[in-house]
């Protein structure tokens, strides 16, 4: 049985932000609009986007919930899109039938995996509440039956490491903001201090950047940094270590005991060279210092 993950992002997205997401990096969407499941093109988001948002009205709730469900690194895409529709399947009508829905499915990090935009609210006005113990089932994917569960596995299965979901408005502020070795693009960094989108910074002594405030709420630049090396790690895929494979001689050659004396101590020598030596802890690279603000 296929491991699987299924993350429930943070709410708070628009219909339109999140649709334009899923729908730019997509190789096949599903929906089901209230005339059945079907194929979804791509020059359709107008119609999807006016759909989930429909019955939203003037409620405080946000206007849509989104899903992401991973299958491990190494899974035939073919098996892999067949699994995640059949996972969605059974998502859709364990937690929330009867509301509309887009399904898409990206490949676009070496990870076959699928997002899912569901309607938050429905026509009586209430929005999707999920319970601590709904949220823990869907995690370890308790919901269906056609995947087990990849919880505690991580690398090991080529799933997922980046647990904590954040919002995309926080991803797309990582890409943006730090570059692939983890050091902040001062350009962008300049422009989005001008325009006061990043404010009340918090700083070490030594006058390195802890977190500051964008959209309201605190980011910490550890965090964007994980995010950009997680993104960077599913990109690479692990290389396997090296091998040297010894081949059998065909004819065995005779070897005085003089000769052997020799090779013996060649040998004792070679390893002694050859033995690693204890890796040093790799020391923690500093940030570099921001100005003083």
């Amino acid at each position: 049985m296929t491991s699987m993950i299924c993350k429930l992002i943070d709410s708070g997205h628009t219909s339109r932000k999140l649709v334009r997401y899923i729908a730019s990096k997509a190789v096949g969407m599903t929906a089901d609009l209230g005339f059945g499941v079907m194929k979804f093109p791509k020059n359709k988001q107008a119609w999807a986007i006016d759909t989930l948002r429909a019955c939203h009205g003037t409620s405080r709730a946000s206007e849509v919930r989104h899903l992401v469900f991973s299958v491990a690194k190494g899974t035939p895409r073919k098996e892999a899109r067949n699994l995640l529709r059949a996972v969605w399947a059974d998502w859709i009508k364990a937690y929330a039938p009867d509301r509309p829905w887009v399904f898409a499915i990206q490949f676009h990090n070496g990870i076959c995996h699928g997002h899912a935009a569901v309607a938050n609210v429905d026509s009586a006005g209430k929005p999707l509440k999920f319970r601590p113990h709904q949220v823990m089932a869907m995690a370890a994917m308790k919901f269906t039956s056609a995947a087990g569960s990849g919880s505690g596995i991580g690398k090991a299965k080529g799933l997922p490491i980046y647990s904590r979901a954040k919002k995309l408005s926080v991803r797309d502020l990582a890409t943006l903001m730090v570059d692939s070795s983890g050091v902040i693009r001062k350009e962008a960094w300049d422009q989005l201090e001008e325009q006061n989108l990043i404010k009340d910074f918090r700083q070490r002594k030594d006058g390195s950047l802890i977190s500051f405030i964008y959209e309201g709420r605190r980011i910490r630049l550890s965090t964007l940094i994980r995010y950009v090396e997680h993104e960077q790690f599913m990109k690479t895929p692990p290389q396997p270590s090296p091998q040297v494979a010894i081949k059998p001689l065909s004819v065995q050659p005779s070897v005085s005991p003089k000769d052997l004396d020799a090779v013996t101590s060649a040998l004792r020598s070679t390893a002694a060279v050859l033995q690693p030596s204890r890796s040093k802890k790799k020391q923690q690279t500093q940030q570099p210092n921001q100005p003083k603000l």
